[in-house]
């Protein structure tokens, strides 16, 4: 099956998905791992506007113009074979596209860095009555995975980055992924962790 339009639905940023992936960094357990479709964030693509610092925010600011800059070539090749990156612009903030050098057996991967549409409570909430959601720990911050289906093939993962910003993780599994097989929110969680390492510098 040709995973290309699987990308493009986990790729809407307002979307929220699942994991219950056995991965170094995360913590917890959902019955399935995928994300196929989306879920709304319940927010327009506005500022969620001057929350409160928690003291421990990550700043997503300096890569708005570069967010393919938040994984090291060393890091992409940990993840498997991909295709050049492709930043592009989502209602929500940023993201970047790293496609599997082949979409049906090489898996792919988009983080998104979501500024404006809902915080990560929000979005978090909305995704707790998916198919596959569970909330999880990733790099030592509030996490959660989910999937609109089965949670075998594709999983979002989002991680709370501050009060009003978090970003999202997403992986669509290709068939030779034999590390990931029927765990892809293993796969997100894991390109996450990465993301968050990179952001606290």
């Amino acid at each position: 099956m040709n995973r290309m339009p699987a990308i493009a639905v986990i790729a809407i940023a307002s979307v929220v998905g699942l994991a219950a992936c056995a991965n170094p960094t995360t913590t917890g357990s959902p019955s399935a791992e995928s994300t196929r479709g989306s879920v709304s964030s319940g927010a327009t693509p506005t500022s969620t506007g001057g929350r409160p610092s928690t003291g421990d925010d990550l700043d997503i600011a300096k890569f708005a113009d570069k967010p393919c800059e938040l994984v090291t070539p060393e890091q992409l090749a940990s993840l498997g074979k991909l295709r050049p990156a492709k930043p592009e612009s989502d209602p929500f903030g940023v993201k970047c596209v790293w496609p599997g050098n082949d979409p049906r057996d090489d898996t792919s991967y988009i983080v998104t860095l979501l500024s404006k549409g809902g915080t990560f409570e929000v979005r978090r909430d909305n995704a707790k009555d998916l198919p596959v959601f569970a909330e999880v720990t990733v790099g030592g911050r509030d996490a959660f995975s989910y999937d609109t289906t089965d949670g075998k093939s594709s999983c979002s993962t989002g991680v709370k980055v501050s009060a009003e910003h978090l970003i999202m993780a997403q992986s669509t599994l290709g068939r030779q992924d034999a590390a990931n097989a029927g765990k892809p929110c293993q796969a997100s969680e894991k390109l996450a962790a990465i993301v968050v390492s990179n952001l606290k510098g």
